[in-house]
């Protein structure tokens, strides 16, 4: 059968000793509570340090992780008083901009104003104000389970579709596969993931099967020029290149432009990848513009 895995992350302070509540995933004190109890929340914990001012220590949700940037999101209640919060990145170092959910439901980029990176982004300070209600404020805008959740409703309506629990993941977060029957009108299949807990089903269950592959990097290193870091190019750029060869097998430059969550643009010469760029996806460039930008909307 056919599957389909998806997976579903000024600066002064009142320094008055704060009467406060305080555990892994939430702080409170007599102004504020920062929590991390909702879908998306990622690997963070928080202490105390004011009334005013409480630290967030952002860690990655896998030690097997290879990001340097750990996710990050926590949700503050309404407050009547600016209150200082600070992520604190241990061994890791900051690189998304925090941004906030307004009233409205839209997600906003905090103004720079109210952000202070220090120590080579180890630590960022963020004024966050007055608000009549919670607030989230995360590295990206958040698509959590429950918006796969009704992706998958969706889905499931097509009735050649049907839908299984497989696994779980290190945070003991479900892993859903979705099968079809339709397998037979497929040769071979093969696998590309970044994502561990889904690598182990996968080879598990398939890999025993005649016509599913799992790609590796270290199988494609023909078709990546030497000068390359191999080990710090994504797989799916390098499964561009062979999918370039393959649609044109009498050429061998290529510029390859893919738009995903990123745009990335490629250079293949010779049917050898030789580097590129990423860039901001087209809807993250768009939001940004419509944000920055006061004429246009």
């Amino acid at each position: 059968m056919r599957i389909f895995l998806f997976l579903l992350l000024f600066f002064f302070s009142n320094n008055i000793h704060a009467s406060n509540i305080q555990n892994n995933k939430e702080c409170i004190t007599e102004h504020v509570k920062i929590d991390f109890n909702f879908s998306g929340a990622g690997n963070s914990t928080c202490e105390v340090i004011s009334s005013d001012y409480i630290r967030i220590l952002v860690v990655p949700e896998s030690k097997e992780s290879i990001n340097p940037s750990p996710w990050y999101a926590f949700r503050k209640s309404k407050n009547t008083k600016k209150i200082l919060v600070e992520l604190s990145y241990g061994e890791y170092e900051h690189r998304y901009f925090p941004k906030i959910k307004k009233t409205n439901g839209n997600w906003e980029k905090i103004n720079e104003r109210d952000i202070l990176i220090k120590n080579d982004g180890k630590n960022v300070l963020i004024n966050l104000y007055p608000s009549k209600e919670s607030q989230y404020i995360s590295s990206q805008e958040l698509i959590t389970e429950d918006w796969y959740e009704d992706w998958y409703v969706t889905l499931k309506e097509n009735n050649f579709l049907r839908s299984k629990i497989v696994g779980y993941s290190v945070q003991n977060r479900p892993i859903k596969a979705f099968f079809s029957k339709d397998i037979q009108k497929y040769k071979n299949i093969s696998i590309c993931s970044v994502v561990p807990e889904v690598d182990k089903y996968i080879k598990k269950t398939f890999l025993n099967k005649k016509n599913f592959y799992f790609i590796q990097k270290r199988f494609l290193k023909s078709f990546v020029h030497s000068s390359v870091n191999l080990q710090q190019l994504g797989i799916d750029r390098i499964i561009n290149v062979l999918s370039i060869n393959h649609l044109f097998p009498n050429k061998e430059d290529f510029i390859i432009i893919d738009l995903g969550t990123a745009t990335t643009l490629d250079i293949v010469k010779k049917n050898k990848y030789f580097g590129g760029v990423i860039l901001p996806g087209l809807t993250t460039s768009y939001s940004n513009l419509v944000e920055l930008a006061s004429g246009i909307k």
